[in-house]
């Protein structure tokens, strides 16, 4: 009586329990021969009057899961090439039902072979014609995706996204995504901005039917392109009968190690010759990415038959699973990343082809949130399991709080790593950049303090600074404000005043840093200096990071500086070194109005793209000026790729042209041009290596830079792996200027050798450079040197 009583006040527990939670039908998918897990099977469950209620698909694992009322069902199993299974179940509790598929019967193919060509060449002959008429014939789609990215640091998960969204796309436009509902990590939600909306990626889903596939920055060649006997030969491997006639496995093995290819297999149904399948890898050779090593990368995708209204046949994306590992270091591990791992899923079913999409949808952003995607609905999500979670993968949606962030976890090691570890913020960071001591030829020492603080509110700005030269044994300073008019920092005013040091005109100025050490044992110094004591007035429009426009008025007094006595009070070994002159400017008041121009960001030219800077300054008398001038300064920079451009690291074209000049009576010197060059052996930025530091000025300035950067591929060519595989540089530069000061024309011109990329960083050029009734001069220069 006893143990009935027990049994009942259990039942009565439990049986909420069970009334809310619905049972699940989990289990595997393998191969019956080998044993192998299937990734990307499909599981169909069908009630008692074979209407399908639910769906899913098995993960890398092989591992399916799928929340079902009590009940029978018949459950229907089917993956390309393999022969479909069924089975009867009855749902009560959680039940595992595992299925070992076997292949489809493998026959000798039944294709005729066109004349005086293999089997696998008549097929992937008419796989390429095919992927055209797939393309022409195909107008329109929508599908329901569903993608989880899972992110690892070492061997432990880092977070993870998931995201249901429907896609939409027509011929002409690119697809829209709207998102429907997602599930996030608290350790990645908590530093996502409220905007910031995490994609499906169907956008992203490598599409054979294109030329090229992108992947991490390298141009993929497709095995179906049009060129894709140039860089593969194909090795049939077996012929399967399915459901949709035969599938031929064909294996891909690469014939270019200069361009990124795949290896692996695809597959290939007869019906339509279309590529259904593919499971790949990137071949080593050719695919190289900047500070990456031991990168591991797989690929596999599997298509399913779909049919327009008019009975048309068209193979689309199913499933795709994408793996990957890779270590980010820089100077041999002088900085390094812990190893991250990630793997994304995509799941995609619900197809409609070649009907009609509502225009309003491709009125909107390419990603949008629909109003469901804001509350998480626990309910939609166990209906659509459509590739089951692990039990790892369980535990980090618990686990990962909100103060376990992606930073905290990819924390950088390294001995380089400690010197820039844990930035300060705040008061402190303000403090650490307070002071401001320089050295150079017209100052001396200069001790003092400046602040700059960018954010007083969320549109003003403020900045000022006070110091004394110990040598010139002045006070100098400065102080100004910039207030934006909008929030997103795009329309501003401001103004400057000040009494300070300043130097003629220069684009790629010298670090600091290294100007002020080299003045102070090496008595040497970049620019050419006058005292500037006036104020400025500025508006700028800045539209995005790229593009901005600033319009200014300049009012100041400017006066020549004699440089300080060549010893030094605290540094008696430096008697015996003198700096080169200051040269005089004109001295007076300059007042002018300048308008300035300028395309890119500061990381621009080592990233390769292409910047533009252009500025027109007017100076009169009747605004008040003692100078009558109008200048016009443009320098530009452009990088062309020159071949193997499918490589993300593929040989360039890099080229930089610089022009200067005036109109008007006469160019004051505070405005001459120069010819741009390192000091001291540094070069931060495109110089010319053979010129002295201002030893080309004048009023007019004509100048090219071109150099041709192999990359790696000449020791690649050599058979000089250890240098392959460090990507070191070799680099061909010349350059020629031509300067005018008044009727007077100086041309040079220099050619040279340089090696980039040692540990990742650094640049070492030669040259020789030639100027008319001189012997050749030869000169070195070691500079930044970054694997882009």
């Amino acid at each position: 009586m006893r143990l009935l009583t027990v049994g009942f006040l259990f039942w009565l527990i439990t049986q909420p329990l069970f009334a809310q939670t619905e049972p699940a039908l989990y289990g595997t998918i393998t191969d019956k021969r080998t044993g192998e897990p299937l990734a990307g099977a499909t599981i169909k469950v069908k009630d008692e009057n074979g209407n399908v209620i639910r769906g899913a698909k098995s993960n890398l694992e092989g591992r399916y899961r799928i929340a079902l009322p009590l009940g029978r069902y018949t459950v229907e199993v089917s993956y390309l090439g393999y022969k479909m299974q069924s089975a009867q179940v009855y749902i009560a509790l959680p039940l595992e039902k595992n299925f070992a598929l076997s292949e489809g019967e493998v026959r000798a193919p039944e294709i005729l072979v066109d004349a005086g060509e293999d089997l696998v060449t008549t097929i992937m002959k008419r796989a390429i014609r095919e992927k055209k008429r797939q393309r022409d014939s195909l107008r329109s789609y929508e599908l329901e995706a569903y993608t989880k990215r899972l992110t690892r640091r070492d061997s432990s998960i880092a977070g993870i996204t998931e995201t249901f969204a429907k896609g939409y796309w027509r011929k002409g436009d690119t697809l829209r995504e709207v998102v429907v509902q997602e599930r996030i990590t608290e350790n990645i939600k908590a530093q996502l901005p409220a905007d910031v909306t995490i994609s499906a990626g169907v956008r992203n889903l490598l599409d054979f039917s294109e030329e090229r596939i992108p992947i991490l920055g390298n141009r993929f060649v497709s095995p179906i392109a049009n060129d894709a006997f140039s860089c593969y030969d194909f090795e049939l491997m077996e012929t399967v009968q399915s459901d949709f006639g035969e599938i031929f496995t064909i294996k891909l093995i690469p014939k270019n190690n200069f361009i990124p290819l795949f290896t692996g297999t695809i597959k290939i149904a007869s019906n339509t010759y279309a590529l259904i399948a593919a499971d790949l890898v990137p071949h080593r050779s050719g695919f190289k990415l900047p500070y990456v090593k031991d990168v591991k990368l797989s690929y596999k995708q599997t298509q399913d038959l779909h049919y327009d209204r008019n009975g048309n046949a068209f193979w689309l994306p199913s499933t795709q699973f994408l793996e990957g590992a890779l270590t980010i270091s820089v100077a041999n591990g002088f900085v390094e990343l812990p190893r991250i791992s990630f793997t994304q899923t995509t799941v995609i079913s619900r197809y409609l082809v070649n009907e009609p999409v509502p225009d309003t949808l491709f009125e909107k952003r390419l990603v949008t949130k629909a109003p469901s995607a804001k509350q998480f609905d626990s309910a939609f999500w166990k209906e659509r399991e459509f590739v089951t979670l692990t039990e790892e993968e369980q535990r980090a949606y618990q686990t990962l709080d909100s103060s376990k962030t992606l930073l905290s976890q990819f924390q950088p090691r390294g001995l380089g790593a400690r010197f820039g570890s844990s930035p300060p913020t705040g008061l402190v960071r303000h403090l650490l950049n307070l002071p401001n001591i320089r050295f150079n030829r017209v100052e001396g020492f200069f001790l003092g303090g400046r602040l700059a603080l960018d954010s007083l509110t969320a549109t003003t700005a403020l900045k000022g600074s006070l110091g004394y030269g110990t040598e010139r044994q002045e006070w100098l300073w400065e102080a100004g404000f910039e207030q934006w008019l909008d929030a997103s920092r795009r329309f501003s005013f401001g103004a400057e005043l000040y009494r300070t040091t300043t130097f003629t005109p220069e684009r790629n100025g010298m670090i600091p840093l290294a100007n002020a050490l080299l003045g102070l044992f090496e008595r040497r110094d970049y620019h050419n200096y006058f005292r500037a004591e006036g104020f400025k007035v500025f508006t700028r429009y800045t539209p995005n990071a790229r593009f901005s426009y600033t319009l200014s008025f300049l009012s100041e007094t400017q006066r020549s500086m004699p440089i300080v006595p060549p010893g030094h009070r605290w540094f008696s070994w430096l008697e015996s070194q003198s700096f080169r002159d200051n040269p005089p400017i004109a001295d007076g008041v300059m007042r002018s109005l300048t308008f300035e121009f300028n395309y890119g960001t500061p990381f621009s030219a080592f990233l390769g793209q292409p910047t533009l800077f252009v500025q027109l300054e007017h100076s009169s008398s009747p605004i008040g000026s003692d100078f009558d001038f109008t200048r016009l300064w443009a320098i530009g920079s452009l990088r062309i790729r020159s071949f193997f451009t499918e490589r993300f690291l593929s040989p360039y074209f890099a080229l930089q042209l610089e022009v200067g000049t005036f109109f008007g009576p006469s160019l004051p010197p505070q405005r001459y041009f120069s010819v741009e060059s390192p000091i001291g052996g540094l070069a931060f930025s495109n110089v010319m290596i053979g010129v002295s530091e201002k030893e080309f000025i004048g009023t007019s300035l004509v100048s090219l830079i071109v150099e041709h950067n192999f990359q790696s591929v000449p020791f690649e060519l050599l058979g000089i792996t250890f240098l392959e595989r460090e990507n070191i540089q070799l680099i061909l530069h010349g350059g020629i200027a031509g300067i005018w000061q008044g009727s007077a024309f100086t041309l040079y011109r220099e050619a040279g050798l340089g090696i980039g990329g040692i540990f990742g960083l650094i640049r070492l050029d030669g040259a020789v450079g030639f100027l008319q009734n001189q012997p050749p001069r030869f000169r070195w220069a070691i500079g930044a040197g970054l694997l882009l």
